[in-house]
């Protein structure tokens, strides 16, 4: 099997950190979600685009990260054994991940507040502490794949000989579909979209779970060598009408008229169609990028690779930059979208450059 360096996912792990930012960045100035820093506005058409552009993102860019995130364990694991596995998660992502939860998540809540409310910051950062209001924020992301880590750890997959057997073709990404979307219908009909439990968004928690174990499965079965044009072509036309269908369930949704909570909890038509519609749109995302950069972007250069060594990094500071950047740009009066624009071109490029100089640092490095 191949273990060789994929460019093509290291360039695809940096488009996803990209969208990240992005995605951020929207949660600044839309109407919908939390972030540290906010500055909400009324605006039908910024908080619809913003809306429609969290909702795509959010559709795959998670579950593209949990399988690439599986498909890499699967060749630690393989090539180094279990136990250097285990050593490399506890150090590379149970690290950062006590670090975001004790410190970083703390002090970017105060600097979110900052502006509204001149506290001081060691009384926020030891309330916080004694009332254990602890949570890991956005690197929720982290508890969960280490979690899967763990198990992946204690039931390798080394062991299932007809592993291979699996394939990817339509029929079974339409019973995956099926399957994922359903399940995730009946739980939002009592909790609502990305209701957090233990600080995991259980709704969508076994979408994730089924994409790690079929990274792992991929690898097994070289997928990613195998991603026919046909199956592309064929992702590339249902993704089309998928789209279409955005406009037409909105207006029949009553998503203009204030109805925008049925899409997201209830035992409504519009909850059914949003689970159906973004498991299936996330799914095929997934199948055609995986295409496109094993086809286009199996390639690196000096820039792409800097890029692509900083890329955890940036997951891990740029809401540091988000709220500095934030809190310049809201000395101006522009008009939303265009802020949210602005705040994505320069977020971007400093976390990038300020995350290619952390990792340089010693012992840092060992970690991220």
């Amino acid at each position: 099997m191949k273990t060789e360096r994929l460019y093509c996912l290291d360039n695809l792990k940096t488009f996803l950190i990209i969208l990240v930012v992005v995605a951020h960045c929207a949660l600044t100035y839309g109407n919908i979600g939390h972030w540290y820093y906010e500055e909400r506005t009324s605006d039908t058409i910024t908080n619809l685009t913003i809306l429609l552009f969290v909702a795509i993102v959010q559709s795959f860019s998670m579950g593209l990260f949990f399988f690439i995130s599986g498909y890499f364990a699967q060749i630690s694991i393989d090539k180094y054994g279990k136990s250097k596995f285990l050593k490399s998660r506890l150090v590379k992502i149970g690290i950062p991940l006590l670090v975001y939860m004790l410190i970083f998540n703390r002090t970017l809540d105060y600097l979110g507040v900052l502006k509204y409310n001149n506290i001081n910051y060691f009384d926020h950062f030891f309330f916080s502490i004694k009332n254990f209001n602890i949570s890991p924020g956005i690197t929720w992301f982290l508890e969960a794949l280490f979690l899967f880590n763990m198990f992946h750890f204690l039931f390798s997959f080394g062991s299932i000989k007809n592993i291979g057997e699996i394939k990817l073709n339509n029929r079974n990404i339409i019973f995956f579909v099926i399957i994922i979307s359903t399940t995730i219908f009946l739980i939002r009909i009592k909790y609502p979209m990305l209701t957090f439990i233990l600080s995991l968004p259980v709704d969508v928690l076994l979408k994730y779970i089924c994409l790690y174990l079929l990274g792992a499965i991929a690898f097994r079965n070289q997928w990613l060598d195998n991603l026919s044009t046909k199956l592309f072509k064929l992702n590339v036309k249902i993704l089309i009408i998928l789209f279409v269908m955005v406009p037409i369930v909105i207006l029949l949704g009553g998503v203009m008229n204030g109805n925008l909570g049925k899409f997201l909890v209830g035992a409504t038509w519009q909850n059914c169609f949003y689970s159906f519609w973004e498991t299936y749109l996330g799914v095929v995302l997934i199948i055609v990028l995986l295409y496109y950069f094993k086809n286009k972007m199996e390639y690196t250069n000096t820039i792409m690779n800097r890029m692509a060594r900083s890329a955890y990094a940036v997951f891990i500071f740029h809401a540091f930059v988000l709220i500095l950047v934030g809190y310049f740009l809201s000395n101006f009066r522009i008009y939303m979208l265009l802020k949210f624009l602005i705040l994505s071109i320069l977020s971007v490029p400093v976390s990038f450059l300020i995350s290619s100089y952390i990792v340089k640092i010693p012992l840092v490095n060992k970690v991220l």
